[in-house]
């Protein structure tokens, strides 16, 4: 053959050698071509296995992470649970130390107090009994003395106001002789110094007198009768009310003009006489009647009532004496002092002179710290029916021996129309 002879690219193919590799890829590719169809199935169920698989080993993998970083989150809690253990352990045994320091500081003490209450105790029931043996009964006697010595002298009293009432004549002394005014005459030289001790500071009087200036407001022109140095006179003229006084005792008096006061010196009928008819709107008697007979009482209320002008109002103001420490003691320390008149008997007296009276007050009580409770010491408050019962006695004896010093009475003069006139006046009277 020669070099220009065509060669066939078949030819040529088919006797050039095949490599060993190439072999074995035919044949597999000949034998996968050859398979049946349950075997390619299976491959390929095979191989959705092993995606599953792989599936179920990554979420497993992702559940170990999320368990891993909550075991690391508890494990934080609970070192700071333990920590917070730890403090509260060391407060407790820091409150444990202090607990101890003031059982040593101060349980003695306080046992030491209580042994010394309870001793006071005992002594306070020791005195309790004493005083509900022997004290209380002795009291309660005396109580009941004065009692009906005081029954007594309203009893006499009613009787001679019944006898007002009926227009009857009474037995009134003569003014010639009479002790009372030969005592009053007798007391001209220490009147002042008797003032200045028995009726108290200015400032004090003006204190219990400053209430009744509403009422006089409204009343002017006011007639105080024995204005004394004139503390309710100061008050009127502060308070822009037309006002004059009238008192027997000369310096007095004269002490009361250098103040530039309106003050007439004289006896009180004779000045009042002076006074024309419905020419007041008010008349004050503070701590006056007492000083009085009971005949001047009568001619004052009756002159009284006839200077006031209608709806005019008289205001009273006297010591107590159904307060026993009052009736028995303290109104007899003024020698000036004629009797106790009580409430309820100038109030008679002043319905008989024709006044509508509108209100009775009593005034000023004995300070808290001068009761018989206090004054005796006692804290009576166990419950205790026997101790109730104390109580109630020493309340019972404090409304009598202790209770209001003074008392006032504000009446008016009634007018025609007035509905509260004179007939129901002697009703009233004669209730």
């Amino acid at each position: 053959m020669s070099d220009t002879e065509p060669v066939d690219p078949i030819a040529s193919r088919a006797n050039k050698p095949v490599s060993k590799k190439g072999l074995h890829h035919k044949m597999a590719k000949a034998l996968l071509s050859l398979l049946p169809w349950r075997i390619v199935k299976q491959l390929n169920e095979l191989h959705a296995g092993l995606d599953r698989h792989e599936q179920i080993i990554a979420q497993s993998r992702i559940k170990e992470e999320a368990a891993f970083e909550a075991r690391v989150k508890a494990d934080k809690r609970f070192d700071a649970v333990e920590a917070h253990l730890h403090s509260v352990h060391a407060e407790l045994q820091g409150a444990e130390r202090e607990i101890q320091r003031l059982q040593a500081d101060r349980i003695p003490p306080v046992e030491h107090r209580l042994g010394a209450v309870e001793e006071n105790l005992e002594r306070q029931v020791e005195e309790l009994a004493r005083i509900r043996g022997a004290v209380v009964p002795a009291a309660v006697g005396r109580i009941d003395a004065l009692i009906d010595r005081l029954t007594r002298q309203i009893e006499e009293n009613a009787s001679l106001l019944e006898r007002v009432a009926a227009r009857e004549p009474l037995p009134l002394p003569s003014s010639e002789g009479v002790s009372e005014e030969n005592l009053a005459e007798a007391m001209t030289e220490v009147h002042a110094d008797l003032f200045r001790k028995l009726r108290g500071s200015e400032s004090e009087i003006q204190h219990r007198l400053r209430p009744y200036l509403d009422l006089l407001k409204d009343a002017a022109p006011v007639l105080d009768l024995g204005c004394g140095r004139g503390e309710l006179l100061l008050l009127l003229r502060e308070a822009g009310v037309s006002s004059r006084g009238v008192e027997h005792d000369p310096a007095t008096a004269a002490a009361a003009r250098r103040r530039g006061l309106q003050v007439v010196e004289g006896d009180l009928i004779d000045a009042i006489h002076t006074e024309s008819d419905g020419s007041l709107g008010s008349v004050t008697a503070i701590h006056v009647f007492e000083h009085l007979s009971t005949r001047q009482l009568v001619l004052t209320l009756n002159e009284a009532r006839r200077i006031l002008r209608p709806g005019g109002v008289i205001l009273i103001e006297s010591p107590n004496p159904n307060t026993l420490r009052v009736g028995a003691n303290e109104f007899w320390l003024d020698p000036t002092h004629i009797r106790p008149l009580p409430a309820e008997t100038l109030r008679l007296f002043l319905v008989a002179a024709g006044f509508v009276v509108d209100r009775v007050e009593l005034l000023h009580p004995f300070p808290d710290d001068q009761r018989l409770e206090a004054a005796l010491g006692l804290e009576v408050d166990s419950g205790q029916p026997l101790d109730e019962r104390l109580r109630e006695v020493i309340q019972k004896l404090d409304e009598h021996l202790n209770g209001p010093r003074d008392f006032s009475i504000i009446a008016h003069k009634p007018s025609e129309n007035d509905p509260s006139s004179v007939p129901t006046d002697k009703r009233e009277f004669a209730s």
